[in-house]
């Protein structure tokens, strides 16, 4: 399985989330300036592999940065924006760790969240974040050819 097809999976997901559809977007802060209230950008952040059994199967950890964003009207709603929308991305992950039954995807984890340190401005509109990393494991089968 690819990063893309991964990517692609964890927008479904997070598109699932109430008020999210059409909202989410991989790789590309453009979304910030459709004029949603909320948002989220899925991002590659790496992977790991590892051999499960010689001449067969391997294990690849995607690790996704989802980035969800509110747009700030105030402190307090900002807050409480991003807390539910943090709470329904990860209820949603936890609920499907398969990705909806996606080819491959052994396990969808959120094993971490940080708030984004800076404000994004698009225009004259502030956004803040948070990040959540999500580690998806997919279970690759090799052949080897000598």
């Amino acid at each position: 399985m690819s990063w893309e097809t991964v990517a692609e999976a964890l927008k479904d997901q997070v598109e699932a989330v109430t008020a999210m559809a059409g909202r989410v977007s991989i790789e590309d802060m453009k979304i910030l300036s459709g004029g949603h209230v909320k948002a989220a950008v899925v991002d590659y952040g790496g992977f790991a592999q590892e051999r499960r059994a010689f001449g067969g199967d391997h294990l690849v950890t995607w690790t996704a940065l989802i980035n969800l964003y509110v747009r700030w009207t105030t402190d307090l709603q900002v807050r409480d924006d991003l807390r539910d929308l943090r709470d329904a991305v990860l209820t949603r992950i936890n609920r499907q760790p398969e990705l909806g039954a996606t080819a491959g995807v052994f396990d969808a984890l959120i094993v971490s969240g940080e708030s984004i340190p800076e404000q994004v401005v698009v225009g004259s509109v502030k956004f803040f974040g948070e990040t959540l990393r999500c580690l998806v494991v997919d279970e690759v089968a090799v052949s080897y050819q000598e």
